[in-house]
């Protein structure tokens, strides 16, 4: 009898991913009133809600390394440890020294989430699913911060803010507990998994076979380049969103916390819809027999172009039309987030995603590093958010450019033990 368990695996990523950034966003729900609890100004802020990312970016490519020799399982499970202790720790701060060093811990404990997941959709699932396997947890990034502003201001209006961190991390711990009990490395391992459904996944040996390449030797390809430079702006135009939209709503549009709770969840809820509407359009390409780079690549620059919407966010009053064009470029930049996560997979052997995906995403949060801090800085003194805005609507074209004109169909995979260079992959030869 076929089974269907990697389903459960993809309702796990998806929860998994939900609660990974319910942890990364809550300080941003929290960072008026923990301003004004320990006398920080926008530009501190900047820097405490930037620094999770700096962890978190310096720690990908060793990550990625350990996720392609251990495993997801074990890797995913110390990390989710680390991350939620340290949320609960963020409840008990005392200023801003402390607040600094529990969200850089936080950091180095989010970090292989993401590539990890990246593996696991290459391992779980034939390549007409991935679309979908990579939309469930890039989408439950917007499930997770859509529902942040709401259970988090109930917590803070209530017990005070220290307890929203008390409440998330703990719900991170009963997440850890079902990844280790319910996951497994490889669907042969798993007692649920029929031996149809391993066949309909291919379930190989090569797939875990080490690899035996440097993680440094994978930057002559000009396609991890244009992975690079493309996160790099997308996750810049997200990390506006995760951390200052609650302010922005505050302090630029004058509501109050408790509606700002409501209203912020409009954009990540529209943003959640979109990344499942491409997940699936890219799935469908597939099957019509698109190549996964020429899939992914033409959706992603679909949905950077909705993005830069946000430039018209900054040039309205109305709250109605700020709304709208935010939901736009939200849902335009997670839609391409969503389908740039199956390229890793597009693009090399099995064994090499998790270091191609750490590349990938070492990229992506320098620019979601940059983006809390530039732009506090930049409010700090200006007092207004035109600059920041426009500066993500900017980096929407740079992603656009990127995946137009740097990324290219390939046909031998990296990793091949035929790879040639002939077949214009490299970046060295640039043919």
């Amino acid at each position: 009898m076929e089974t269907n368990y990697r389903s459960k695996i993809l309702i796990l990523m998806f929860f998994g991913a939900a609660i990974n950034y319910m942890d990364r966003s809550n300080i941003g729900i929290a960072a008026p009133l923990i301003a004004e609890h320990f006398h920080l100004n926008d530009a501190q802020m900047g820097i405490i809600l930037s620094s999770v990312l700096w962890t978190y970016m310096i720690v990908q490519i060793p990550m990625g390394i350990l996720i392609d020799r251990f495993g997801s399982r074990i890797v995913v499970l110390v990390g989710v440890t680390v991350w939620s202790i340290t949320t609960g720790l963020t409840g008990i701060a005392t200023g801003f020294t402390s607040l600094l060093l529990f969200r850089m811990a936080m950091g180095l404990g989010e970090s292989p989430t993401f590539p990890a997941f990246a593996r696991v959709a290459s391992q779980w699932f034939p390549p007409s699913e991935r679309g979908k396997a990579n939309a469930s947890f890039i989408s439950a990034v917007m499930f997770g911060s859509a529902f942040t502003p709401p259970l988090v201001t109930f917590f803070m209006i209530r017990y005070g803010w220290p307890s929203a961190f008390f409440v998330t991390g703990l719900i991170s711990i009963v997440w850890a507990f079902l990844w280790w009990k319910f996951f497994r490395n490889r669907p042969v391992e798993s007692p649920h998994v029929s031996k149809q459904e391993i066949l309909v996944i291919g379930d190989t040996n090569e797939k875990y076979t080490p690899a035996n390449i440097r993680w440094y030797s994978l930057l002559k390809y000009r396609n991890v380049w244009a992975l690079m430079i493309g996160l790099f702006s997308i996750n810049y135009v997200l990390y506006i969103f995760v951390t200052w939209l609650p302010t922005f709503l505050v302090n630029a549009k004058h509501l109050t916390l408790s509606k700002t709770g409501f209203i912020a969840m409009i954009p990540f809820m529209f943003a959640f819809v979109l990344v499942w509407v491409f997940g699936l359009m890219s799935d469908r390409l597939v099957r019509k027999g698109w190549s996964p780079v020429k899939s992914c690549r033409t959706l992603a620059v679909i949905g950077m172009f909705i993005s830069m919407s946000i430039l018209l966010a900054v040039q309205v009053e109305s709250i109605v039309w700020v709304m709208i064009f935010l939901s736009l470029a939200l849902g335009g930049v997670m839609a391409a987030n969503g389908v740039i996560w199956a390229l890793p997979a597009a693009i090399s052997k099995p064994n090499y995603v998790g270091r191609i995906g750490a590349l990938q995403n070492f990229a992506g949060n320098i620019g979601g590093a940059s983006a809390p801090l530039i732009t506090g800085f930049i409010v700090q003194n200006t007092g207004s958010f035109v600059i920041p805005l426009s500066i993500g609507g900017g980096l929407a074209l740079v992603s656009i450019l990127s995946y137009l004109f740097v990324m290219k169909d390939q046909v031998t995979l990296i990793g091949d033990q035929s790879e040639a260079p002939a077949t214009g992959n490299s970046i060295v030869l640039n043919h």
